[in-house]
Order: structure tokens, then C-alpha cells, then sequence
């Protein structure tokens, strides 16, 4: 697949849609090995792994999260904070176990069927411009690399 950065991402969840105000900034998408593997090395200098599996994870900004949903000056509506299917009601749902479908390119691609690992308990900022910024973290659940970013 070729790079989606630069891309307005939506997320599916729980019949809902998210549709994002800008493309994902600082967008990384990398393996962490699953918790409880470990890595040794021996007196010889020989190392030795074992590892019970890989996560596969997209971290990155959101930014200029509205109040309520809006046209952005790029001509599509974005989700909005508030409301029964806006970005707060999705974290409480995400934060609860609940998964969702990531789309890195709202209109086209390939899917991704994720977890959210962060925010969990952080909170997102403000902005100067009295929009919301926040820190997302996501995980595929089947351990599908997410590749574009």
C-alpha cells in the first residue's frame, strides 16, 4: 500500500462514524514486542529470545477536534467532540474494550480493525484556537501491521 499520510482517516465504531478534522500528524506506525517476552545473553555473548508475540501500532495527533461537527476549510465535515457519536462518546466506548475499524484514508484503502491503547486515562489539550488536540494511540487486532504511516 502507498503512504496515507496526508490523508483524512475515519473511524467506524459501534455503527458510528468519526471523520477526522486533518490528516494524522506525526504519524508513526511501529511493532512492540508483547508484554512478558523476554531476552537474555549468555556469559558467551550469544543472545537468546523469547518472545510471546507483536503488537502492531499507530500512534499520533489529532488536532483541531471541534466543539460539534463542522465543515473544515477543506470542504468535508469533521466529527465533533460532543454529542452521542462525537470523539468523546467514541474514547468512553474504545476505553471500555470496545474495537472500531480504521480507515487511514476516509474514501479509499485498505481497513484496519483496532483497540485503543491511548488516551486511556490522559486527557486531550486545548488549542488557541478553542479546538481540541489529543494523542491516539491504536493497535490492530488481528496483529495486521499498519503500513502507510
Amino acid at each position: 500500500m502507498a503512504s496515507v499520510r496526508g490523508f483524512f482517516f475515519k473511524i467506524v465504531w459501534d455503527g458510528n462514524t468519526l471523520l477526522s478534522p486533518e490528516p494524522l500528524d506525526f504519524a508513526l506506525s511501529h511493532t512492540n514486542v508483547r508484554e512478558g517476552s523476554e531476552r537474555a545473553k549468555a556469559p558467551s555473548g550469544t543472545r537468546d529470545s523469547w518472545i510471546t508475540g507483536h503488537d502492531q501500532t499507530l500512534a499520533g495527533e489529532v488536532r483541531r477536534i471541534p466543539g460539534e461537527d463542522e465543515v473544515t476549510v477543506y470542504g468535508h465535515t469533521a466529527t465533533g467532540w460532543d454529542g452521542a457519536t462525537g470523539w468523546a462518546a467514541f474514547l468512553e466506548y474504545a476505553r471500555d474494550g470496545g474495537t472500531f475499524t480504521f480507515f487511514p484514508n476516509k474514501d479509499a484503502g485498505t481497513v484496519y480493525t483496532c483497540s485503543l491503547i491511548q488516551p486511556f486515562e490522559e486527557n486531550p489539550t486545548s488549542e488557541s484556537n478553542g479546538y481540541r488536540r489529543l494523542s491516539l494511540v491504536i493497535e490492530d487486532t488481528s496483529g495486521t501491521r499498519i503500513i502507510g504511516y
